[in-house]
């Protein structure tokens, strides 16, 4: 009797893993899966977890426009199988009956429906492109895309991106930094998506920004579209906004910055710039964490060009050199005092 309690009917599991069981079925199965196997003292629920996480690998792979007949899968599968009837054996005079034990069958059955998912994956993946990922670590990387549109990522960036675009649109999805160079095609809009912002273009040179929830975008050429929580704003040349994840604004700046550019340019440009729009952009640039102790040095102007390839304790001594600062390191942090300018 125990043994034809360890027992379940593989139709009704079947049944059971497609949610078509009605509600005597179902506590029929729980009941089961609560029950201790006499053969080993544990309760079915592991046997139960295997086939449910080859059912669920299957049910992941097959395309959700072709459904596919559960009880009918599960019919072929079980007539793959024979269970062997076990008879009573003497040993040491001592009648036993052996547990009837299913044959072990989980093996072949995760090929066969593992194989099924994947051949329905590879039917209804054919035609579709591979994503593909770019990614800058402590260097620029400049990448052609598939239109011969380029993108040069800042450091600590990623950009992913279709093998090939489709016909309607060319979208990309961007982690960090970057320059776009779109090539120009009307009938099909380059769209950049960039937490939770999207940038839409037709053919024009811009830059994303969006190492965090605060995203910006500035204009080099050309004309963008930028959309964040239903807010739009047209942006044209020499023209950039940022997006405040806060207060769910988008802010406009009508003067641009040229500085924005210094990563793809490889050019910072400081003419009359107060040193507290200096630090800002040093920091922007060179990932740091500089500030100013005092107030009164914020107002003091910089005119001079530097190079992005020199070191930033080359340009803070060449600032402190022309406004008698001194500098102090914290860890990572770094502090410039003085009496000002």
């Amino acid at each position: 009797m125990m043994a034809n309690q360890d027992l379940m009917d593989d139709g009704l599991l079947g049944k059971y893993l497609a949610g078509e069981t009605n509600e005597a079925e179902t506590e029929q199965v729980q009941q089961w899966l609560l029950r201790r196997d006499s053969s080993n003292g544990e309760t079915h629920q592991r046997e139960f977890e295997r086939l449910q996480q080859i059912w669920e690998t299957s049910t992941l792979l097959k395309s959700p426009a072709a459904p596919v007949n559960t009880e009918a899968a599960w019919q072929k599968l079980k007539s793959q199988f024979t269970i062997p009837t076990v008879e009573p054996i003497s040993i040491e005079s001592e009648t036993r009956v052996l547990p009837l034990k299913r044959k072990n069958f989980w093996p072949a059955a995760a090929a066969i429906l593992v194989i099924f998912g994947l051949s329905w994956f590879m039917f209804t993946s054919l035609g579709k492109d591979k994503l593909l990922v770019a990614t800058a670590t402590e260097q620029t990387f400049e990448q052609r895309l598939p239109d011969g549109s380029t993108v040069v990522l800042n450091r600590g960036s990623q950009l992913t991106y279709p093998e090939n675009f489709e016909k309607g649109q060319r979208v990309v999805q961007l982690r960090g930094e970057g320059f776009f160079d779109i090539t120009l095609n009307p009938s099909q809009p380059f769209i950049i998506e960039a937490n939770g912002t999207t940038v839409r273009v037709v053919g024009t040179s811009f830059s994303v920004r969006a190492y965090d929830a605060n995203v910006r975008v500035a204009v080099r050429t050309g004309k963008v579209l930028f959309t964040a929580m239903k807010k739009e704003v047209a942006l044209v040349k020499n023209q950039q906004a940022s997006f405040d994840s806060a207060s769910h604004t988008i802010e406009t700046t009508a003067h641009l910055n040229p500085n924005i550019f210094a990563y793809k340019t490889g050019k910072l440009i400081f003419e009359k710039t107060p040193l507290s729009e200096v630090v800002q952009t040093l920091n922007e640039v060179y990932h740091a964490d500089i500030q100013l102790l005092n107030e009164r040095i914020r107002d003091c102007q910089l005119n001079v060009p530097f190079d992005t390839n020199e070191s930033l304790d080359t340009i803070l001594k060449v600032i402190a050199d022309s406004f008698q600062l001194q500098i102090r390191r914290n860890g990572h942090q770094i502090t410039l005092d003085g009496n000002g300018c």
